[in-house]
C-alpha cells in the first residue's frame, strides 16, 4: 500500500498550502468551495459556528495575557483583604490612641440598658425582636415628654403660628379676674410665637401702661409713644407705617385708645395688641380676645381714636427678661 506521504512530497504540499491543514472542519465563510456548493442549512451551520469562534475570543483574552479565571478572582479577593486590612489598620490606630474609648463606653452603656445586663451576663441572644421594638418605642415616647426649659420657663416643640397662638394664650377668657389683661396677653402671644408655651396671667383687673411692661419684661425692646393720628387713619397706615419703621420682617404691640361711645362706661379707655411682620405682610392679631387679622382689622379701626395716644413696641430684637416676664405669664 502507498500512502500519500510517499506519493506526494512536503514541499509539494506547502507549496499550494495544504500543509498543516485540518481537514474536514469548517470553520464558516469563506469556503474552501464555492458558497452554492452548500445547502442553506449548512451555511446557517457555519456562520453560528464562526459567531460561537468569535465569542469565545473575549474568554481567551485571559490565556492571552496569562491569567485564568481563578487567577483573576485570586487577585480580587487579594485587593478586597488589602483595603479591609487597611481600614482595620486605621481603626486600630485610633483606638490604640483612645479616641474611641468614649464611643465604645457608650455603646456599652446602651446594650447593657437596653438588654439589663448584669455582673457580665447578658441574655442578648434570648431577647425578642418584639421586645427591641417595644424599648425603641418606649425610649421614643420618652424623648418625646422630655420638657425644656430656659431659665424656667417651658419651650413648645416648635414656635406656634397666629392662629394657634390667640386660641391659647389667653386660656382664661370670660373670666372676671383676667378681665383688663390684655398687656400680660401681648406679652403672652408674642412669647409663643417664639416658641415659648406660656399663657397670661391675671392682672388683678388693672390696666397696665404698655410702655412700662415691656421696658420691665424686654431689654433693649423699642418703644415708641406718639399720636394716632396716622396709624389709626386706616388699616393700610397702620400696616405701612409699620413697615416703613421696622422693615420686612418684625414683631411686637401696640397700644391704642377708642372712642368713647365704644367703651363699656362711655368714658373711653384703651386695649393692647399684636403685629407681625413677615417679608412685609403686615398681620395684626389679638391674643385677648382670640380674634385674627380679618377680624382685628374689621373692627378696631373703627373704635380706634386717631386723635388719642399711641404706644408702639419692638419685641423680636429685645432680650427677654426672663425674671419680669413671670409677673405677667406662667408656663402651662
Amino acid at each position: 500500500m502507498i500512502s500519500a506521504k510517499q506519493i506526494i512530497p512536503n514541499n509539494a504540499l506547502q507549496h499550494h498550502g495544504i500543509l498543516g491543514m485540518k481537514w474536514g472542519k469548517k470553520n464558516g465563510p469563506p469556503y474552501p468551495i464555492g458558497a452554492s456548493d452548500h445547502s442553506a442549512s449548512e451555511k446557517k451551520a457555519g456562520w453560528r459556528r464562526s459567531l460561537d469562534k468569535s465569542d469565545s475570543g473575549g474568554q481567551n483574552d485571559n490565556k492571552k495575557h496569562g491569567l485564568t479565571d481563578k487567577q483573576k478572582k485570586a487577585i480580587k479577593i487579594g485587593i478586597a483583604v488589602t483595603a479591609t486590612a487597611l481600614a482595620t489598620y486605621g481603626i486600630y490606630k485610633l483606638a490604640k490612641s483612645g479616641k474611641l474609648d468614649k464611643y465604645v463606653e457608650a455603646g456599652k452603656a446602651k446594650v447593657d440598658e437596653m438588654f439589663g445586663k448584669k455582673g457580665g451576663n447578658s441574655d442578648f441572644g434570648k431577647t425578642k425582636v418584639s421586645d427591641i421594638h417595644e424599648y425603641a418605642f418606649t425610649q421614643k415616647k420618652a424623648a418625646a415628654k422630655t420638657v425644656r426649659t430656659v431659665n424656667g420657663v417651658k419651650k413648645l416643640a416648635k414656635a406656634e403660628n397666629i392662629s394657634d397662638v390667640i386660641k391659647n394664650a389667653n386660656p382664661h377668657i370670660g373670666d372676671p379676674t383676667y378681665k383688663n389683661n390684655c398687656s400680660a396677653c401681648g406679652i403672652a402671644s408674642f412669647l409663643r410665637s417664639q416658641g415659648y408655651d406660656v399663657t397670661a396671667k391675671s392682672t388683678g383687673g388693672k390696666p397696665q401702661i404698655l410702655g412700662g411692661v415691656i421696658e420691665e419684661c424686654f431689654k433693649g425692646a423699642k418703644v415708641m409713644d406718639g399720636s394716632a393720628i396716622k396709624f389709626g387713619r386706616s388699616r393700610r397706615d397702620a400696616a405701612d407705617m409699620l413697615v416703613n419703621k421696622f422693615g420686612q420682617n418684625a414683631s411686637g404691640v401696640v397700644s391704642v385708645q377708642w372712642k368713647k361711645e365704644y367703651t363699656a362706661n362711655g368714658r373711653g379707655g384703651g386695649h393692647i395688641f399684636n403685629w407681625d411682620i413677615k417679608d412685609g405682610v403686615v398681620k395684626f392679631f389679638d391674643g385677648q380676645a382670640n380674634r385674627d387679622d380679618s377680624t382685628v382689622s374689621a373692627l378696631y379701626w373703627k373704635m380706634m381714636n386717631p386723635n388719642d395716644a399711641l404706644t408702639i413696641a419692638r419685641l423680636d430684637n429685645a432680650e427677654i427678661n426672663f425674671d419680669t416676664i413671670k409677673k405677667y405669664v406662667e408656663s402651662r
